[in-house]
């Protein structure tokens, strides 16, 4: 099946503007094997706060993403989260922010790859 390697989250800023909402990015790059050039795939992105007894989901996965594969072995992609300002603030001082993707082949209702980011600390 296909891998997520190389997952990163970004801080875009604020969405459209709005100061009460932000944009966060999850870069990755997907490793595909030689028979699934084409094949269609599902992927999606939730965002959460790491703390070292009990990590807190600020977002749950939305719908997920279809695309189909290219006919590169790997592929960069990225998906983008928004969320309430207020969502983030978790604890007090900085927040200790990972985003979580998974991916998953079109009729397979397990995903193939689940990977969490590094932290990024915000703001």
């Amino acid at each position: 099946m296909a891998n997520i390697t190389a997952a990163s989250l970004h801080f875009e800023g604020n969405f459209h503007g709005d100061l009460n909402t932000l944009l966060f990015r999850v870069d990755f790059t997907i490793q595909f094997r030689e028979n699934e050039a084409q094949v269609q795939f599902e992927e999606a992105a939730r965002l959460r706060e790491h703390d070292p007894d009990d990590d807190d989901l600020i977002t749950a996965y939305p719908l997920p993403h279809k695309f189909n594969a290219g006919l590169s072995r790997t592929e960069d992609r990225f998906l983008k989260i928004v969320v309430l300002r207020d969502q983030t603030n978790t604890e007090i001082g900085t927040e200790e922010l990972q985003g979580e993707v998974w991916l998953r082949r079109v009729g397979n209702n397990l995903a193939s790859s689940e990977v969490i980011t590094p932290i990024l600390k915000f703001p």
